[in-house]
């Protein structure tokens, strides 16, 4: 990840990467030779940080194949390899490229095929394009910093092919998306049917602007994309249901593991949706192995498997940023947090009383705390915690603080694994009869419209949202930094 992190903003030159390579290499070999762990380490440190630099290489080396395609009026064959996305009144296509002018092509390459909305185009479907191919930061409306974009066809002429469906597996999950959607639609009226969709199953589309502004303005947009968050309570949510089946803990495993993966690739394979994933099969792992479960460990290495995949995740993906941050601030700034917030609780203690039920209240004796003030006190160490991870980035990226950000997200949070379960058992329902979806479905109406309610409310609050600029991230960066020194003197 260091290798990566490094070539992604300095350019290298190869012979150094190589000969560092060649440097890491020999100091593992003299440790295996003499048996000497500490060489071993450490020559395998050097050598996977010059690898993860070669790595980066290959993934932003221009595809020799691109460069003589830009500009010119071409016929490319190729597959729709991932599920098209819509617009107002077009569709984009990502085309995995097999021939070009009937002829092979020397390395993967996708083409991005902007096309009129209907008629619609299936994952896997075969197609025939023939059109003008441009490079995408030719035109303002695809100018993007990523090293890899692919070039565009405007609006091509599309035939298809009687070939058969080139992915069948992602084509039946995202039909099986498709009909889940359709049922939830039908058991509930908009926006809510459109706001479940995005908690179940990621989709933003089709909600209302205001309500998506609400969203960005109180810090609760994550919900409503696929985040690591919605994909651990369905994780928990499957085993509780093979729990309550009685089904052995062998066959749970793996039956828990495929439905994971199957759900991280229906829903499009998201940077945030693939890294809960890949944590949540680790969990299962540890536990049926009997081993201690690390979530640093865990973090680090879904990190770098997916780096090893696309590595330039690292400094071009936004949602792998916001995510990995997010679950880091979980990590290391919660335990930090949490004795500090326990010491405030205290000093609060003396405006409420020193009574016994006060007492447990602040302290969190949960022999006589209700539970619901042990899960807001969670919740808000949480949400805190990871609000401030992502800050910096997200003032740098957007420019706005969000003040009260927290508090909704604790007004919301609590609602939401059960607007999930309520959401899915409704789409579930749906599919057997709409009447039946539709009266299932009103335990779901009812937690989300408070959802949305409670956003709107704080949303409406006055300097809810503080416009700093990206000039306030050094101020940002100089207060953490003195939080960070003076934590760091006290533990002296």
């Amino acid at each position: 990840m260091a290798g990566v992190g490094l070539r992604s903003f300095v350019a290298t030159p190869y012979v150094a990467v190589c000969a560092g390579l060649l440097v890491g290499c020999a100091v593992f070999t003299l440790g295996v030779s003499g048996q000497n762990r500490s060489r071993i380490i450490y020559g395998a440190i050097i050598a996977s940080f010059f690898i993860g630099m070669l790595r980066f290489d290959v993934a932003a080396r221009p595809n020799p194949d691109v460069a003589s395609l830009i500009g010119t009026s071409t016929t490319v064959r190729g597959v729709v390899w991932l599920e098209p996305t819509f617009g107002p009144q077009s569709q984009t296509l990502h085309v995995r490229v097999l021939s070009v002018d009937n002829l092979g092509v020397a390395a993967p390459l996708i083409v991005r095929a902007v096309n009129k909305r209907h008629p619609v185009y299936e994952i896997g479907e075969e197609l025939i394009l023939s059109g003008r191919i441009t490079d995408p930061t030719d035109d303002a409306n695809f100018r993007n910093n990523t090293p890899a974009q692919p070039p565009v066809m405007l609006f091509p002429r599309i035939k298809t092919t009687n070939a058969p469906n080139r992915r069948p597996i992602m084509h039946a999950l995202v039909r099986l998306k498709q009909t889940f959607g359709k049922s939830i639609d039908a058991a509930l009226p908009e926006p809510h049917g459109a706001f479940l969709k995005g908690l179940l199953l990621g989709e933003r589309t089709s909600l209302p602007a205001d309500l998506l502004e609400s969203f960005k303005e109180t810090g609760t947009a994550h919900i409503v994309a696929l985040s690591g968050y919605n994909i651990t309570i369905i994780g928990r949510s499957l085993a509780w249901i093979l729990m309550m089946l009685t089904i052995p803990f062998y066959a749970s495993f793996w039956v828990a593991c495929s439905a994971m993966a199957l759900f991280v690739l229906m829903t499009g394979a998201s940077a945030s949706a693939v890294r809960a994933g890949i944590i949540a099969v680790l969990a299962l792992i540890a536990y049926r192995e009997g081993r201690p479960y690390q979530m640093t460990n865990a973090l680090a290495f879904a990190g770098a498997a997916m780096l090893v995949f696309d590595p330039t995740l690292l400094r071009f993906d936004v949602g792998f940023q916001l995510s990995f941050l997010a679950t880091m601030g979980l990590v290391y700034l919660a335990p930090l947090l949490e004795p500090r917030i326990e010491h405030a609780s205290d000093r609060l203690k003396r405006f409420v009383g020193v009574r016994p039920v006060s007492r447990a209240l602040w302290h969190g004796n949960s022999e006589t705390t209700p539970r619901v003030f042990l899960t807001v006190k969670r919740l808000f160490i949480e949400t805190l915690s990871a609000e401030l991870a992502v800050l910096p980035l997200l003032v740098y990226l957007f420019g706005y603080l969000s003040l009260i950000s927290p508090f909704a997200n604790i007004a919301v949070l609590i609602a939401v694994p059960y607007a999930m379960g309520t959401g899915f058992f409704t789409g579930l329902a749906g599919f057997f009869s709409s009447v039946l979806g539709s009266i299932v479905g009103v335990a779901s109406w009812i937690l989300l419209e408070y959802i949305m309610d409670a956003v709107k409310v704080f949303a409406s609050f006055p300097y809810a949202t503080v416009e700093l600029g990206r000039s306030g991230v050094s101020l940002i960066l100089r207060i953490y930094g003195a939080a960070a020194w003076r934590i760091y003197r006290k533990t002296l």
